[in-house]
């Protein structure tokens, strides 16, 4: 018998808009030391996020 968070978890994921395709390439860049982030872009996200909490 599962938990009701991993049934929770699961379904969550069965509904979800990941692109799971994209997670993937985007974990090996990480693990291959060569995923790039904007500077620029990260701050523009961070800022965006932080402030949308207040709008």
């Amino acid at each position: 018998m599962q938990s009701s968070t991993t049934e929770s978890l699961e379904r969550t994921m069965d509904l979800s808009d990941v692109r799971m395709e994209r997670v993937a390439r985007v974990r090996t860049a990480i693990a291959n030391g060569c995923y790039d982030v904007s500077s620029a872009d990260l701050a523009q996200k961070l800022i965006s996020n932080l402030l949308g909490d207040f709008r």
